[in-house]
């Protein structure tokens, strides 16, 4: 549970990382499939050197963040420049649903694993709860879809 950082290193296949008890996670289902294969087929072979750099100095400072008790440094520096630019393309809306969530107030939001969810990060829980309305309005595709906070 919480925020686990993927090792896969002598044996150990995660650790735990430090959470803020005051994020609220706003997650959205949409109710479609996407294959964790077609997610990762999507992804270039190869990267450009600032996204990689980009992509470490993120994760490093993230974890600082966790460690050194700061959430919205955080939460600033929740952005996947390797995979989200990418799979996007295989979530409808996802684009509008992420401009949506940071406009109403979320601190973060970002695709859950390969997709389809959808996580937003919130701080308050109105504004959680916004977030959620707007996502069930909007994002959701079919019913089979649904969010949670």
């Amino acid at each position: 549970g919480g925020i686990q950082l993927m090792l896969e290193e002598n044996g150990i296949i995660s650790q735990q990382i430090p959470a803020f008890d005051e994020w609220l996670w706003v997650l959205a289902y949409p109710g479609i499939k996407v294959s964790t294969a077609e997610a990762r087929a999507i992804l270039p072979a190869q990267y450009r050197r600032q996204d990689c750099i980009a992509h470490g100095r993120h994760l490093a400072g993230f974890i600082h963040a966790c460690y050194s008790r700061q959430p919205q440094l955080a939460a600033k520096l929740m952005k996947d420049v390797i995979a989200e630019p990418y799979r996007t393309k295989l979530l409808p809306g996802f684009s509008a649903a992420r401009q949506a969530a940071m406009e109403i107030g979320a601190q973060a939001c970002g695709i859950s694993g390969s997709g389809p969810t959808l996580f937003a990060l919130c701080d308050k829980p109105e504004t959680a709860q916004r977030v959620a309305d707007w996502l069930a309005t909007h994002y959701l595709q079919n019913q089979e879809g649904f969010v949670h906070i």
